[in-house]
C-alpha cells in the first residue's frame, strides 16, 4: 500500500489522546454510515481489541498495547473500505505516554490506498473528514505552532503568533500567509482560501491577513521573504530570514494563477490537490519521529498478533465446520469387582483409565511419579497401555499444563493441535507476504537509485550550464564597462507575471488552455497545446520545485518568439537555425543542445517507438489529424526522467506551432 496522507497531531498534556480518537473515529464512522446512501457499511459499533467486521467490505480493527511500567498505552484503529474506487486504508495511532518530558499525547493519521504508487496516492487521497474534527475538538500544536481546523483570520494584535509561527524551528507543518484583498471581501476571500487548502489540512496552518496586520508582518520580514497583496505564500519548515536565497524555498501563487481556477467562489481540484502536494509529500518524507517510529512499531508487530489470531479463529471455524471432531471413546461398562476380572480390550482399558488414572499417577512438574497403592480388584492395564498412559501424561503435562492426565485431555489436544496447524498456515501466508513486499521495495529502491544517478547527472549539467553564463554574463558586462556603457552592463529587464516562469506544471498547463481566464494567455496566439493534459501534469510529480515547468516555459517562450519572427518577416529559417543564428531576432532562446531537430534511426525505423511519436494535431485537415513529431526539446542531456517537449511547426500549413506531447522521455531502443 502507498500512504497518500499523514498527519502528526501533538495534543495538550491534559487531553488523551486514547480517548479523543475512539470518541471521534466513533462519530466518524456514525456520519459516515449515515451519509452513505446505499454505501457499505452496514454497522457502525465495535468493542474491544480484534477484528470487527462491519460489511462484507469494511471492517475496523483495533489493537491496544500497555507498558509494563511507566503507564504508557498505545493503540491503533484502522478502518479498511472497499469500494468502487479503491481499497482505502485509513489508520488512527494514539500515543498516550505520560512519563514523556516533551509530547505526552499524540495522534497520528495515516491514508493510503492499495495498488497505488507513491504519486497516484498523494493525488487520489484527499484528508478524511475526521482530520478537521479533531482539530475543532482540540488544541493541536506541531512544534509551538497552533494548527487550525479552517483558515484564521489575523487581526493586528494577532501577527506576532504568525511571526513566530514562520520562524517555528520545530515545525514540520507548512505556514501559508494570505492577505485579505479588502475588508468588504474578506468572507468571499476566506472561502476561497478554505476551500484551496482543504486538502492541506492537518499538515499546514492558514493566516488570513487583514490589511494592517500585513503592514505589520511587511515591517518583521525581510524583503526576500515577503507576503505581497493578492498573493498566497506558503512557507516551509526551517525558514532563514538571514538568509535571502533561502526565500526561493517558500513558494508562492499568484493572483493571476488563482484567477484561471476560479468558478466564481469556487476553485478548481486541481489547483487545490496541486497547492497541497508539496506539504503533503514533505510530511511523507520526513523522518518519522523516535516516539511516533517506536509506537508504529509496537503497534504493527501487536496488530500482526491480532490479526494473526483472528485468522487462525476464522480458519477453526471453517475447518471444523467441514470436518467434525470424532466422537469419545464410547462407555464401557466396568465390571463389579471380581476375584479373577475379565481381560479388557485397549479401548475398554483406556475408558477404565480414565476412571482409574488419577489414583494410578501423578504428574509432578511434566514427569511421571512412582505408582500409588491400587486396590487389587480392579483390573489392571496392560503393560502397553500403561506405556501409552504415560506418554499421554507426559504431553499434557508438556503442551496443556495439566498436572494429571484425563482421557477429555484428548480432545483439547486434539484442539491444540489443529489451532498450531492453522497458526503455521498463517504464518507460512504471512511470511509469503513479506517475500512478496521485500521484493517490491528491492525494486523500488534499485528505481530510486537509478533516478538519484540521474539526478545528480541533471545537477552537474545545470550547474555547468550556470557557470558558462556567469562567465559569459562577467565578459560581456567587462567589454560594457570598457566602453563606458555603465547603464548597460547593469541593465536587468524585469519581465510581466504573464512571461515569469510558472512556479509549477498545474500553473504551466493552465496558460496553454485557451478557454481558462478572461482572457487567454498570449502564448496560445502562436503555440497550441494538442497533447493530454494529464500526461503533462505528472511531470510535477517529478518536480517539487518548479524547475522543469521552469524548462519547458522556456522552450514554450521560444517557440512562441519564434512563430512571431516568422509571422512578420523579422526571419525565416527553421526553429534549431533560430537557435544557432547568433544574428538572428534577440528573442528568447536557449542552447542547441537542448534541442533536437529529429529523433534518432533507431527510433524513426522501428515501427513501435516511432509510434509513441505520432501525436495529435487536431485543428488540421482531417485527413492528418496525428503526424509525426521527431522534433524535441529536452531540460537535460539525460535520457532517464528528464522530460520531453515534442513539436511541429505548422506555420506554412495552420498558421501555428503544434506541441503535442509534454511528459516523460518517451520510449528509446533497449541497450544492450
Amino acid at each position: 500500500m502507498a500512504v497518500g496522507y499523514r498527519a502528526i497531531l501533538r495534543l495538550e498534556d491534559s487531553t488523551s489522546a486514547i480517548d479523543l480518537a475512539g470518541e471521534q473515529v466513533h462519530d466518524w464512522i456514525v456520519s459516515k454510515v449515515k451519509g452513505r446512501r446505499g454505501g457499505t457499511m452496514s454497522r457502525d459499533e465495535w468493542a474491544g481489541e480484534g477484528r470487527h467486521v462491519l460489511s462484507p467490505n469494511v471492517e475496523v480493527i483495533v489493537t491496544k498495547w500497555a507498558a509494563e511500567a511507566g503507564g504508557s498505552r498505545l493503540q491503533l484503529i484502522r478502518l479498511r473500505d472497499i469500494n468502487p474506487y479503491g481499497t482505502w486504508t485509513v489508520s488512527i495511532y494514539a500515543l498516550d505516554r505520560p512519563a514523556s518530558s516533551q509530547y505526552e499525547q499524540t495522534l497520528v493519521v495515516d491514508v493510503d490506498i492499495e495498488g497505488a504508487t507513491d504519486d497516484e496516492a498523494s493525488d487520489r487521497v484527499r484528508p478524511p473528514r475526521l482530520v478537521k474534527q479533531l482539530l475543532s475538538h482540540a488544541v493541536v500544536r506541531d512544534g509551538s505552532t497552533r494548527l487550525y481546523a479552517r483558515p484564521r483570520v489575523v487581526e493586528i494584535q494577532d501577527v506576532p503568533e504568525v511571526f513566530r509561527a514562520i520562524k517555528d524551528p520545530d515545525r514540520t507543518a507548512s505556514v501559508i500567509i494570505a492577505p485579505s484583498l479588502g475588508l468588504q471581501t474578506m468572507d468571499g476571500w476566506t472561502q476561497v482560501l478554505e476551500q484551496l487548502t482543504k486538502d492541506s489540512v492537518g499538515v499546514a496552518t492558514v493566516f488570513i491577513l487583514t490589511g494592517e496586520a500585513r503592514e505589520r508582518l511587511a515591517h518583521l520580514l525581510p524583503d526576500s521573504h515577503a507576503v505581497e497583496r493578492g498573493n498566497i505564500r506558503t512557507f516551509a519548515p526551517g525558514v532563514d530570514l538571514e538568509s535571502p536565497a533561502d526565500g526561493a524555498s517558500h513558494r508562492y501563487l499568484g493572483a493571476t494563477t488563482l484567477a484561471r481556477s476560479l468558478l466564481g467562489l469556487r476553485v478548481r481540484e486541481g489547483l487545490q490537490i496541486q497547492h497541497a502536494r508539496e506539504a503533503r509529500r514533505r510530511f511523507l518524507k520526513l523522518t518519522l519521529p523516535d516516539d511516533v517510529e517506536a509506537a508504529f512499531r509496537i503497534l504493527t508487530r501487536e496488530e500482526a498478533r491480532v490479526l494473526r489470531s483472528s485468522k487462525v479463529r476464522e480458519r477453526l471455524q471453517t475447518h471444523r465446520s467441514s470436518h467434525p471432531v470424532r466422537p469419545a471413546f464410547p462407555a464401557v461398562p466396568v465390571s463389579p469387582t471380581l476375584a479373577e476380572p475379565p481381560a479388557l480390550s485397549d479401548a475398554q482399558e483406556l475408558v477404565e483409565l480414565e476412571r482409574t488414572a488419577p489414583d494410578l499417577l501423578e504428574t509432578q512438574h511434566g514427569g511421571v511419579d512412582s505408582p500409588r497403592p491400587v486396590d487389587p480388584a480392579r483390573p489392571m492395564p496392560s503393560p502397553a497401555v500403561t506405556a501409552l498412559l504415560r506418554r499421554l501424561t507426559s504431553m499434557v503435562g508438556r503442551w496443556l499444563k495439566k498436572p494429571r492426565f484425563e482421557l477429555s485431555h484428548l480432545d483439547e489436544l486434539d484442539e491444540f493441535i489443529e489451532m498450531q496447524d492453522q497458526y503455521q498456515e498463517v504464518v507460512y501466508e504471512e511470511n509469503e507476504e513479506l517475500r512478496r513486499k521485500t521484493e517490491a521495495l528491492e525494486a523500488d529502491l534499485k528505481t530510486a537509485r537509478s533516478e538519484n544517478d540521474a539526478l545528480e547527472f541533471e545537477l552537474k549539467v545545470s550547474e555547468d550550464d550556470s557557470q558558462a553564463a556567469y562567465r559569459m554574463t562577467q565578459t560581456l558586462r567587462r567589454q560594457l564597462l570598457e566602453l563606458r556603457e555603465f547603464d548597460r552592463a547593469y541593465a536587468f529587464d524585469e519581465e510581466s507575471e504573464l512571461w515569469t516562469a510558472p512556479p509549477d506544471m498545474s500553473e504551466l498547463m493552465a496558460r496553454l488552455d485557451p478557454k481558462q481566464g478572461e482572457q487567454p494567455h498570449p502564448i496560445t496566439t502562436h503555440v497550441v497545446f494538442s497533447g493530454d493534459v494529464a500526461t503533462a501534469l505528472k511531470v510535477g510529480r517529478h518536480d517539487g520545485f518548479g524547475r522543469h515547468a521552469s524548462s519547458l516555459w522556456l522552450f514554450l517562450r521560444i517557440l512562441h518568439d519564434y512563430a512571431a519572427f516568422r509571422k512578420d518577416g523579422t526571419f525565416s529559417g527553421s526553429v534549431h537555425a533560430y537557435l544557432e543564428d547568433d544574428t538572428s531576432p534577440q528573442g528568447t532562446k536557449c542552447s542547441t543542445e537542448r534541442h533536437a531537430r529529429t529523433e534518432s534511426d533507431g527510433v524513426l525505423n522501428n515501427p513501435r517507438l516511432r509510434s509513441y511519436r505520432i501525436l495529435p494535431a487536431p485543428t488540421r485537415d482531417e485527413a492528418a489529424r496525428t503526424v509525426l513529431m521527431a522534433a524535441h526539446f529536452k531540460p537535460t542531456k539525460n535520457d532517464g526522467y528528464a522530460p520531453r517537449l515534442h513539436y511541429l511547426d505548422d506555420l506554412d500549413e495552420s498558421g501555428c506551432i503544434y506541441v503535442g506531447y509534454i511528459g516523460e522521455h518517451l520510449p528509446l531502443p533497449k541497450k544492450y
